[in-house]
């Protein structure tokens, strides 16, 4: 297989430098559409420069840093732009490399690509859409003594699902939840704190909640592998990458029914050891650089 990297101008890989706060914790400094291309250039036995024996094309733009800076990629130039530089090549061999949610870009223009997303708004439905880590950075040094079944920090208002999940089990004594208003910090310290508390919770807890929030897809499924807790991933969509390659069910748990949750059966023994796993493959298989392999065994097949 040989990948044609398709030739882009430089301002469609724009650095942008945002406060490491957990609302930019996916866009900041490096995220997963930097680390794609980092790690693709490097790989000279796939890639060619004969654009006729390519077997897939590849377009490098860093989706969700330009489209911050520059109006989300509705304005006529850049939708000319992309059309005019994929003129005359197969749309459906070009592969892009998402961050997470594309509803910024005028959807004609890459509704025919091959789109590899960390994450999409739950109403969306892409002509190829595949799933990918979302990558972070925060708070992986952090370790505790396990303490709680199950645990949910965040907001509610992002999806009925977590509503629904809060009603059912509020007042369930095998669950904690907080619910802070991220609105309301009045500086950088009240929010750092916040986070920290965020993954002090995740730490001691056996199961992480993960339900969706804006999108299907949610960070918080990662945090948690890295903290060595276990976590339920509750969605529509079973949205864990690369199970073709990874078997997700060794140290995570999905389900797409909030009342599933009443069916689970696992000892704290079976819990810490699927935690310990998770942490492990987090990072020999989803961390920066290591993901990157599995999009190409995808394009591969």
């Amino acid at each position: 297989m040989k990948i044609y990297i398709i030739p882009i101008d430089d301002k469609y890989r724009p650095e942008l430098f945002l406060p490491q706060t957990r609302i930019n914790r996916v866009i900041g400094h490096y995220s997963v559409e930097d680390d794609f291309y980092n790690y693709i250039i490097n790989k000279k036995d796939i890639l060619t420069d004969n654009i006729d024996e390519a077997d897939y094309y590849y377009l490098p733009i860093y989706w969700i840093k330009y489209g911050k800076i520059n109006k989300w990629f509705k304005n006529k130039e850049d939708i000319d732009y992309i059309n005019n530089i994929t003129n005359g090549l197969n749309k459906n061999k070009i592969f892009i490399i998402n961050s997470h949610e594309l509803s910024f870009v005028n959807f004609d223009v890459i509704k025919d690509f091959i789109i590899f997303s960390g994450g999409y708004l739950n109403n969306r439905n892409y002509y190829k859409m595949i799933d990918i880590p979302i990558l972070t950075k925060n708070n992986s040094d952090i370790s505790n003594e396990k303490e709680y079944k199950y645990s949910f920090m965040g907001s509610l208002r992002t999806n009925s699902i977590r509503i629904g999940l809060y009603e059912k089990y509020k007042d369930n004594n095998n669950f904690i939840f907080e619910l802070p208003n991220f609105r309301k910090f009045k500086n950088s310290d009240e929010e750092n704190q916040n986070i920290n508390d965020y993954f002090n919770l995740i730490s001691k807890s056996y199961i992480s909640l993960c339900p969706s929030g804006f999108y299907e897809n949610t960070i918080r499924l990662y945090e948690s592998m890295k903290m060595g807790t276990v976590p339920l991933i509750i969605t529509k969509k079973d949205i864990r990458p690369f199970k073709e390659f990874i078997n997700w069910d060794e140290f995570s748990i999905y389900i797409n029914d909030i009342s599933d949750i009443d069916k689970l059966d696992y000892s704290k023994e079976e819990l810490i050891l699927m935690g310990e796993k998770a942490k492990t493959i987090y990072y020999n298989e989803l961390d920066y650089n290591k993901w990157c392999k599995y999009v190409i065994g995808y394009l591969i097949g």
